[in-house]
């Protein structure tokens, strides 16, 4: 990636949040390009015999933004007192961002930072990640950096920033709202991207919704095309829980297709869109005519757009359908495509290919072709990770020995294909095959085989304490649960909000198993988990063996003043 303009970011790292802090903004700045000075990475530039502070200034009088990050270590720095204030003597407003960690009000700050409150720009003091993210953004458009969103893990809306970048182009009708204006829409946009972080799709539609109206508002007579085609997204992923769904995103994306006033927008976004409707149909060959399509827009306009989600159409057609298709004609079909930028393209096709074997129980086969790959390929163990968890939905693995150890046997190749940030997830998954399997002991070493940190730590003591309590081991599973329940909460700023959530409801469901109530609901509320993964429609799966022992009486009781 090209390096675009020069930021000089002034902070204090005398203490060691405040500098875990400014080296994951400085990490995530030079991932995106941006040319960053900062006196503890760069000093050694400063020639011999040369005064540190006048050649500090030189460089702030040649960056285009300065960012001052107000911390309780850069209050009380010498060092950066002096940065600021020689900023703030040759900066206007445009030029200064404000990010702040630290918890004192701004009227306690001592000069100079005290004039550093109107240029506020992020409060990452209680870990608002959304606030730091939008930021940085605005910063890469100051300095014409190409911005692109972190990847952490936690799921990120599709499209956001295309979104962003359509808002940012139009011209306001209005003169009187410019001001300000563009400020108002991103926040809504940003709430749309958080809630979709939280799995919260329905307000995602109704943000994109109150986009829209705001948009038709501030915008009168002019088309914008990502609100609609995220919307048609958003719709196509709830499309598992209501069928009409899927009815309402490709009447939107038609919509979208047939708009005169949006012909020269239309991108391989909507393309690909339609392909995945046409999947979740069971249309495979329209799908690729769609994806056809695509490829043409892609390469009439000479660049491959990094939005496209190529690899879900892909993993669409061999995860959608039947057994009967003829999935390795998709495949080879999908692979002559090429619309996508995505350097395990081909490992991705092999492991594809393997699931479509294994799917039709031939194990060999599969293995042959993750061969070709081999060992340690994130992508070969999240596709057949994938497939292992929907055939242990789709098979009656209680009554066919034969199935269940096929589906172990996936889970098994999975695991060999896995690294360190994939193997949790796939052992946690496989603890839980065995349990439903009633092979309690296997599911127990398992879990207790998995890393245990800060942030698994609640989910893994409940999964464990089903196990235990199976087992008959009653005061085994109370002591693993009420370590979990007294843990205190992770550093937020160092979460994705999924991980966040998950760790306030197993917290929380620790709680609810040992009787404290009262905790328990506090916690499942700061989860955001929708009503119908409340504690008493899990536990009431594991009441009938669960039924001696401390633990058996308190959660017995739990269901009864709950559920």
């Amino acid at each position: 990636m090209a390096s675009a303009g020069q930021v000089f970011v002034s902070y204090s790292g005398r203490s060691r949040p405040d500098k875990d802090f400014a080296v994951r903004l400085l990490t995530r700045l030079k991932a995106l390009g941006v040319d960053v000075w900062v006196y503890e990475e760069r000093g050694s530039e400063v020639p011999v015999g040369a005064e540190i502070n006048d050649y500090c200034r030189k460089q702030i009088r040649q960056a285009d933004v300065f960012v001052a990050v107000v911390s309780e270590s850069s209050l009380e720095s010498p060092a950066t007192r002096l940065e600021v204030a020689y900023a703030l003597a040759v900066f206007g407003p445009g030029r200064i961002f404000q990010i702040s960690t630290t918890l004192q009000d701004s009227t306690c700050w001592p000069e100079p930072y005290q004039a550093l409150a109107p240029y506020k720009r992020a409060d990452a003091s209680a870990g608002r990640v959304i606030d730091l993210e939008r930021c940085i953004e605005d910063l890469c458009a100051r300095v014409e950096a190409e911005y692109s969103p972190p990847i952490d893990g936690a799921p990120r809306l599709p499209l956001v920033h295309r979104l962003t970048q359509e808002m940012r182009q139009a011209k306001p009708t209005d003169k009187t709202y410019e001001v300000g204006g563009f400020r108002h829409l991103q926040q809504i946009a940003m709430d749309a991207a958080s809630a979709y972080g939280e799995g919260r799709l329905e307000h995602v539609c109704s943000a994109l919704d109150a986009l829209e109206f705001e948009l038709g508002r501030t915008y009168a007579g002019q088309s914008f095309y990502y609100p609609k085609l995220i919307k048609g997204v958003m719709r196509l992923e709830l499309s598992g829980r209501r069928a009409e769904y899927l009815d309402q995103a490709r009447e939107l994306f038609e919509e979208l297709l047939h708009d005169s006033n949006l012909t020269d927008k239309i991108d391989e976004n909507l393309y690909a869109a339609l392909a995945v409707a046409a999947i979740k149909r069971g249309a495979f060959a329209e799908a690729i005519g769609h994806y056809r399509q695509a490829e043409r827009v892609v390469h009439a306009r000479g660049q491959v757009d990094p939005d496209i989600i190529h690899n879900l159409v892909v993993a669409g057609l061999a995860h959608e359908g039947s057994v009967d298709v003829d999935f390795e004609a998709l495949l080879d079909e999908a692979a002559s495509c090429g619309v996508t930028s995505d350097p395990t393209l081909s490992e991705r096709l092999q492991a594809l290919r393997a699931v479509v074997c294994a799917k039709r129980g031939n194990l060999e086969a599969a293995r042959s072709h993750l061969s070709i790959v081999g060992h340690g390929s994130s992508v070969c163990a999240d596709v057949l990770f994938r497939a292992a968890q929907e055939l242990t939905t789709s098979l009656p693995l209680n009554v066919d020995r034969d199935a269940s150890h096929h589906v172990e046997q996936m889970f098994m190749l999975a695991l060999a294909h896995s690294t360190n940030e994939t193997k949790t997830t796939i052992l946690i998954s496989l603890a839980g095959l065995h349990y439903s399997l009633g092979r309690y002991g296997e599911a127990l070493a398992e879990l207790s085989s998995v890393e245990q940190t800060p942030i698994n730590h609640p989910r893994l003591a409940v999964e464990m304490s089903w196990c235990l309590g199976q087992m008959g081991m009653q005061d085994q599973a109370e002591q693993v649960l009420r370590s979990a329940a007294s843990l205190p909460i992770p550093d937020s700023a160092l979460l994705s909000p999924s991980s966040l959530k998950d760790f306030f409801y197993y917290r929380g469901f620790a709680a609810w198993l040992l009787g404290e109530v009262v905790q328990s609901q506090r916690d499942f509320l700061d989860s955001r988990y929708p009503h119908h993964r409340d504690y008493p429609l899990v536990a009431r799966r594991h009441l009938p063996q669960m039924s001696s022992g401390r633990v058996g009486t308190l959660l017995k009781r739990s269901l009864r003043f709950l559920g």
